[in-house]
């Protein structure tokens, strides 16, 4: 018999977060096994292994592993990544988050889609590395973790001299004490550049970070973090909190010198968009 879902309705939101451990509540690991291949021969051959022992022979697994942002209008709840993280994120994909308590807890994708569905449809714009998935089913689970989707209201490129912080989970390392994302420090290092980055079919928005990724924080939020500044009349004043943008992969050369690539927050909000717009496509 099909699944029967009532409409989901999204977490209730509270005021915008205030610290980095706020932030980090809506940051998610995503993880997807998948067997291991080699080229040979100019053809990609999936690798089994066979115990020395009597056994079955096993396909040699590998986990894809990138980072996620949850976040939330007044009506509709978002996953929102790299495009190029989305592309290995089906079905049995994992999101992995806290539970209370701080431990890690796990939630398939597929169980957040809409009833019936056996893909996830994530929504893209041009060839920017972003995608977003509407979220039909916002369990318990999620309780706490989704931002509000204002917070991508930020600048369009920060101020150089602003302090940034991406969240994520670089190498698919986390705290298993308290299941949290891994904090990156960083200033912003250009202003809107256009790039066509590795595995891109064509040029796409980007600013620089002034440190590189590193694989598994692959779409991982890059916030203005919490702060004060000293504006013109030599008073102090806080800087909000705001994500203006997703890390994407590294520039880099021969001689050692490397850039993160940075997706900006109006992409990103084009693309929330269109999903919101394809209401009832995922």
């Amino acid at each position: 018999m099909p699944r029967t879902r009532a409409r989901a309705t999204p977490p209730r939101l509270h005021a915008l977060p205030a610290t980095v451990e706020d932030l980090a509540a809506g940051v998610v690991m995503l993880t997807r096994a998948v067997t291991q291949t080699v080229e040979v021969e100019g053809r990609r051959m999936e690798v089994w292994l066979k115990p020395r022992r009597r056994g079955r022979t096993m396909p040699r697994q590998e986990q894809h592993v990138g980072t996620g942002l949850l976040v939330a209008t007044d009506r509709d709840a978002f996953l929102v990544t790299a495009a190029h993280v989305a592309h290995d994120m089906d079905a049995d994909a994992r999101i992995s988050l806290a539970r209370r308590g701080g431990r890690r807890t796990f939630l398939r994708l597929g169980d957040l889609l809409r009833a019936g569905a056996t893909r996830p449809r994530w929504v893209r714009v041009g060839h920017a590395d972003v995608a977003v998935l509407r979220l039909h089913e916002t369990p318990p689970a999620l309780a706490g973790h989704v931002l509000p989707a204002r917070l991508l209201e930020g600048p369009a490129t920060p101020p150089r001299d602003l302090a940034l912080v991406t969240l994520g989970f670089p190498l698919g390392l986390f705290i298993e004490s308290r299941f949290t994302a891994i904090a990156m420090w960083a200033h912003a290092a250009s202003g809107i550049m256009r790039l066509q980055g590795a595995g891109m079919g064509g040029p796409a928005d980007f600013f620089l970070l002034d440190h590189p990724g590193i694989g598994g924080i692959s779409g991982g939020p890059v916030f203005v973090a919490p702060q004060t500044r000293v504006d013109s009349a030599g008073g102090v004043i806080a800087v909000r909190p705001s994500c203006v943008g997703l890390l994407s992969q590294t520039l880099s050369d021969d001689k050692g010198a490397q850039f993160g690539l940075v997706t900006p927050s109006a992409v990103i909000r084009r693309a929330l968009a269109a999903a919101v717009q394809r209401r009832g496509g995922t």
